[in-house]
């Protein structure tokens, strides 16, 4: 048994992924030992000590199963060695939807996805981490089983995942979304498939995430309903889906501001920081990569293709943010936004694709044998 696992190993796991998932794993440990091994208590922390986690009230009817994976007990090691865990596998399941190749992006996208801001603040929030990170994970299997051309047992599947991921924890929606979002615009580019293709993506697209939704809510009214809870006022979660046309403008609003101001730290308040400066140095390279990928892929030719392409940016956003259009009570913390690290992987993808000259892709290729005779 031992030989034939070990020789699925070398011939089903490909090279890409045992990089993505040692690379996250390895980084995961160097980054964030300190809080594994030392006692930062915040208010949360004391009196989830012990916690079964049952906060169906918050609509988080999964996270006591997938935080008993670990116990009820806040065991900072352990739970950080199974989040760590989960993030690795987070970082295989992107690589392979990308279908990424070199190692140098591979290690930049594991990086950071274990060392995003989001990630350092759901930590500190130890004693539900390894909840959180499954969720990550199932977003990701969501984005990777409703690829273009899926099947529909995989679309099935992905609709499964967002369910489930909603009912740990709502904000990896976001993951999902913007993974696809980053997908599609890749496959925009690429022009792999036809205009019917892509539409028919859209359609299923719609289709997963309103049944996936609507299956998480049904479940979680069932829970309660069996518990004998009531929806709690946490973050307007009793008043989900009570948004008039006003609640709507003014989440439009706080969506693009809150999305501009990640980047800017709101500039006109705090003044230039060093993460101001490097943002906007990235948002340059934004406007400079995006320029150059759609000239080369000749994207501006093909019409319909083009505005898909600046549709999908547009709603980046307000995919990034998506719950504040449930309801008008909702405040986004760090740790709810993961899914805006896409954004930073999109431009190393588009970038690594059409932007360097041979001689960087000769390096880049010398990298990459280096690294698949080490692995």
């Amino acid at each position: 048994m031992g030989t034939g696992l070990l020789e699925c190993y070398r011939s089903k796991v490909k090279k890409e992924w045992k990089i993505a998932f040692i690379t996250a794993f390895l980084l995961g440990f160097l980054i964030h030992t300190y809080l594994f091994t030392n006692s930062l208590l915040n208010h949360d922390a004391l009196y989830n000590f012990y916690s079964d986690q049952n906060i169906v009230a918050s609509g988080r009817w999964l996270l006591s199963l997938a935080c008993g994976l670990s116990s009820f007990f806040n065991l900072p090691w352990f739970i950080g060695v199974l989040s760590v865990l989960f993030i690795a596998f987070t970082a295989v399941v992107v690589v392979n939807i990308f279908d990424v190749k070199n190692p140098v992006l591979i290690i930049l996208i594991s990086g950071l996805l274990v060392s995003f801001p989001a990630i350092t603040n759901t930590f500190y929030f130890e004693f539900t981490a390894d909840g959180y990170m499954i969720a990550m994970l199932l977003a990701a299997l969501a984005a990777r089983f409703s690829m273009i051309g899926a099947k529909r047992n995989n679309l099935l599947l992905s609709l499964i995942c967002i369910c489930l991921s909603c009912g740990i924890y709502q904000a990896y929606i976001s993951f999902a979304l913007m993974l696809s979002i980053a997908y599609f615009i890749m496959e925009l580019l690429e022009n792999r498939y036809s205009l019917k293709a892509y539409l028919s993506w859209i359609r299923n697209q719609f289709i997963i995430y309103a049944g996936g939704l609507a299956l998480y809510y049904a479940m979680w009214q069932i829970c309660m309903y069996v518990q004998h809870y009531e929806a709690t006022t946490y973050q307007g979660i009793d008043k989900l889906g009570q948004m008039n046309l006003q609640n709507i403008l003014e989440a439009l609003q706080e969506a693009l501001l809150s999305f501009v101001f990640f980047f800017i730290n709101n500039f006109f308040e705090h003044g230039l920081t060093a993460y101001v400066g490097l943002n906007v140095l990235f948002l340059i390279a934004v406007a400079v990569v995006a320029v150059t990928a759609i000239i080369k892929s000749k994207l501006y030719q093909r019409k319909a293709e083009l505005f898909l392409c600046l549709l999908a940016v547009a709603a980046i956003p307000f995919a990034v943010f998506i719950w504040l259009f449930a309801s008008d009570s909702v405040a986004y913390s760090t740790r709810m936004e993961q899914s805006i690290c896409i954004c930073y992987i999109l431009l190393g993808l588009i970038a690594e694709r059409w932007l360097p000259p041979e001689r960087v892709r000769q390096s880049a290729f010398s990298l990459r044998q280096s690294f698949l005779t080490i692995v």
